[in-house]
C-alpha cells in the first residue's frame, strides 16, 4: 500500500515516468498555451522587455518541456527589442536529462549559438542577482496527496485507490488549507524556498488552471490523446494509465499564495489568463508580428490567438499569478499596475 503522492511522483518523474516521453501538442495527449503558437511566449517576451528596463536580469523558465516558451520570448526580444538582448541571461531549470537534451536541440534549431542557453538540473544549482522566473503549467504537475474528511488516498497492489486514516501532518495541512476533500500538492513550499536561494530579487510569473480557493472536491484527472478521464474513471485501477497518460489537478492559488507570503514574497497580480495576456500587451505583440499581413494570411494567424483568450478554451479556465520580492519587479509587466 503506497500513498497516492508517492505513486504520482513515480508516474510522472520516475525512470519510465510520463514526462520523460510526454506527447504535447495537437497530435499528443494534450495541448498548452505554448504549443498552439508563438503568441503566448512572445507576450511574455514583451513583458520581459519592460522588466529589462530596470537593468540586467536572468530569464528563467522552470518546467520548459521542449523549450518553446523561452525560445518564443527570445525570438521576440531579438526581433523587436535587440538593444535588450545584452541585458538578458537565458536559463532553463530542468531535472529530467531527456528533456534537457530536447531543450538544447530546440534552442539550437530556433535560436542558434549567438545566444547562449544555460540549463541547470535544479534551482539549487542556479544563482543570480535578479531573475524573471516563468512557469506554464508547472504547479499542476506537482504530485499531490488525496484527502477526504480525515482520510488519505493510498494505492493498493491491485491499482485501486482506497482511503485510509490520514497521517497527522496531512490532516494538519488540510485543516490549514481549508480542504475537507481534494488534492494537497507536494513540493510547492520547497519551490518557493528555492526561489529565494537562487536570486537576490525576483518575480515569479505562473500560468495554470485552478482557482483562488479550495474546491473541496476532487479535480484530479488524466489526459490521453486529448481525452480527459476524471477520478471516477480510473480510481478502480490506475495500472492501465500509469506513466502512459498525463495526470494533473487544479491549483489552489490561495494556498500557493500563502506559501509565498509566509516566506516573504508578495502576490502582486492574479487574474484570468485572457485578461492577463491582454494587460501584458498581446494585441501589440500580434500587431508587431503581423504588420505586413492582411486578409486570409492575417486571419490564419488569429487562429492561434483565439484559444488563448476564448473563455471556453484556455482563456478563463487558466489563471495568471505574479509573485515578487518587491512590487516594483512586477509593476511593468501588466498595464495599470
Amino acid at each position: 500500500m503506497r500513498p497516492f503522492g508517492e505513486v504520482m511522483q513515480e508516474w510522472l518523474y520516475g525512470e519510465s515516468g510520463y514526462y520523460r516521453h510526454a506527447k504535447v501538442g495537437r497530435a499528443g495527449d494534450f495541448y498548452t498555451s505554448v504549443s498552439i503558437g508563438r503568441y503566448f511566449g512572445s507576450t511574455i517576451g514583451n513583458g520581459l522587455a519592460r522588466f529589462l528596463e530596470e537593468g540586467e536580469a536572468s530569464f528563467v523558465e522552470i518546467g520548459a518541456s521542449r523549450g518553446e516558451l523561452i525560445s518564443d520570448a527570445a525570438l521576440f526580444l531579438r526581433r523587436f527589442f535587440p538593444e535588450k538582448i545584452p541585458l538578458c541571461r537565458w536559463v532553463i531549470i530542468e531535472p529530467l536529462e531527456e528533456l534537457r537534451a530536447l531543450q538544447r536541440q530546440h534552442w539550437e534549431e530556433r535560436i542558434g549559438g549567438a545566444l547562449p542557453l544555460e540549463i541547470f538540473p535544479s534551482l539549487e544549482a542556479f544563482r543570480c542577482s535578479r531573475a524573471f522566473f516563468v512557469a506554464n503549467e508547472l504547479l499542476d504537475a506537482f504530485p499531490c496527496e488525496l484527502f477526504w474528511e480525515g482520510k488519505q488516498g493510498f494505492v493498493n497492489p491491485s491499482g485501486e485507490v482506497v482511503f485510509l486514516e490520514a497521517e497527522e501532518w496531512l490532516k494538519e495541512r488540510a485543516l490549514k488549507a481549508g480542504v475537507s476533500k481534494g488534492e494537497l500538492a507536494l513540493g510547492v513550499e520547497e519551490l518557493v524556498s528555492s526561489l529565494f536561494k537562487s536570486a537576490s530579487s525576483w518575480s515569479f510569473l505562473t500560468f495554470d488552471y485552478g482557482q483562488d480557493f479550495p474546491r473541496n472536491d476532487f479535480s484530479i484527472r488524466l489526459y490521453q490523446n486529448h481525452q480527459p478521464f476524471n477520478f471516477a474513471d480510473f480510481k478502480g485501477d490506475i495500472r492501465p494509465f500509469f506513466a502512459q497518460s498525463d495526470i494533473t489537478s487544479d491549483v489552489n492559488f490561495e494556498e500557493v499564495s500563502r506559501y509565498f507570503k509566509e516566506q516573504g514574497a508578495q502576490r502582486i497580480y492574479f487574474n484570468r489568463q485572457n485578461r492577463a495576456l491582454l494587460e501584458m500587451g498581446l494585441v501589440e505583440v500580434v500587431e508587431k508580428w503581423n504588420s505586413e499581413l492582411s486578409g486570409e494570411a492575417y486571419a490564419k494567424e488569429m487562429l492561434s490567438v483565439r484559444p488563448l483568450l476564448d473563455p471556453s478554451l484556455l482563456g478563463e479556465r487558466f489563471k495568471c499569478a505574479c509573485f515578487a520580492t518587491d512590487e516594483r519587479l512586477c509593476s511593468k509587466l501588466f498595464w495599470g499596475l
